[in-house]
């Protein structure tokens, strides 16, 4: 009797895992809507100081925003309503596509501040880095997916996705992108340390990480081009120090964007009112520096609002991910909410110096195309995760 239960109970896990994916109909009625909701918000909210910005300049960023953003959310149900398993076969050729991307960049790519990071594309710029990211994601996802707890505690089956994602980080790396490939290394890891690998790869990947970035600190002139150098030389002085320079855009950039956000103090000066950006001293604010643009305004309240909002959408990240019974749908919501997190993270710690000037935007807020449209695609494989939470990888479905 044990052993035909056993038997019926095997049979049925099995039926259940050769089950067709979610029809699309289905699709339409399984939206995560939470995530749509966080993604326009913030988005609004960025537009809104894009508006406060070219209000100050001559250049008007809401209306280029507004159609990249109408692009992004069309790119957003897309790859929300997208059958997950052709994402799943896909996943190598689209990594595939973004390292020729990468390759072209030396050769057709455009230079803006000493850096060739965008491709002109039918009268828009590519930047292939931010592509690169997110296809990324789900091949190491794709990758990932089923591998038994032997093969992860085995470091040849790791060597394939890290090579691909060694040669991405230095290609980008040589662009020059000092944040989005240190960005990079950190959300690839993370993902990896998600798929329950063995602390022994941590720990060797940490020590080779370290050992780069203290290489890279000790002896920056063998690695950086020379704005980046001058970067980290800010970076190392006090206010005092940098004051005497006068007006050194590289050191100047992070304490004026300081001075304007300890400026706000608790409420901040009111909406359309900035003072620091009304007087054209915050560099970039339309793009690194508009975290500075939203403190003005709505001091130290209204940042963490907004931070809040970001952490949310995160935290939706990890709860799609906890209801996902496969391991591919689990990972790739993990590494589309790590991504996103990690895009404001980094700005935060850049805008209040807690890091160095590396030109990482706040995704949502910051002025730029192909970082709205890929961050979408990123809220759109949470939303995909969560459409198909209950699909599980068996059989012909693995391969």
């Amino acid at each position: 009797m044990t052993a035909a239960l056993r038997d019926l109970s095997r049979r049925t896990d099995i039926a259940s895992r050769q089950r067709p994916g979610t029809p699309f109909a289905t699709r339409l009625f399984r939206f995560n809507w939470l995530v749509l909701a966080l993604g326009l918000l913030i988005s609004a909210i960025g537009i809104f100081n894009q508006h406060v910005v070219s209000l100050h300049t001559s250049d008007d960023f809401v209306r280029s925003q507004f159609v990249r953003l109408g692009v992004a959310i069309l790119c957003f149900l897309l790859v929300s309503l997208i059958d997950v398993r052709l994402l799943r076969r896909l996943s190598f050729l689209g990594v595939l596509a973004a390292l020729g991307l990468l390759i072209l960049v030396p050769i057709l790519g455009v230079e803006y501040n000493e850096s060739r990071r965008w491709i002109p594309i039918a009268g828009f710029t590519l930047q292939p880095s931010e592509i690169a990211q997110v296809a990324l994601i789900v091949f190491l996802a794709a990758y990932l997916d089923g591998r038994s707890h032997a093969q992860m505690g085995n470091p040849l089956w790791l060597i394939p996705p890290w090579a691909l994602i060694s040669v991405t980080a230095y290609l980008i790396f040589n662009q020059p992108d000092l944040g989005t490939t240190f960005k990079l290394v950190a959300l690839m890891g993370l993902m990896t340390l998600c798929a329950n690998v063995r602390w022994s790869f941590i720990i060797i990947t940490l020590l080779l990480v370290g050992a780069t970035v203290t290489a890279i600190y000790q002896w920056p002139e063998r690695f950086l081009k020379p704005y980046q150098v001058d970067r980290l030389t800010c970076f190392q002085l006090t206010d005092a120090q940098i004051e005497q320079l006068a007006d050194t855009s590289p050191c100047d950039q992070p304490r004026q964007a300081r001075i304007a956000i300890g400026g706000a103090g608790v409420w901040g000066h009111g909406a359309l009112n900035a003072p620091q950006l009304e007087s054209l001293i915050i560099y970039e604010p339309y793009n690194d520096m508009i975290l500075a643009v939203h403190a003005e305004q709505f001091g130290l309240v209204g940042t963490l609002a907004l931070l809040v909002l970001v952490a949310l959408t995160v935290f939706i990240g990890f709860v799609v991910a906890f209801f996902c019974r496969s391991q591919f749908t689990r990972l790739m919501a993990l590494g589309a909410a790590l991504n996103f997190g990690l895009y404001a993270t980094i700005n935060v710690m850049m805008v209040l110096s807690l890091l160095p000037v590396v030109g990482m935007p706040f995704a949502l807020l910051s002025q730029g195309g192909t970082v709205t449209v890929f961050t979408w695609i990123s809220l759109g494989l949470i939303n995909n995760a969560w459409i198909n939470r209950h699909l599980v990888f068996f059989g012909e479905d693995e391969g």
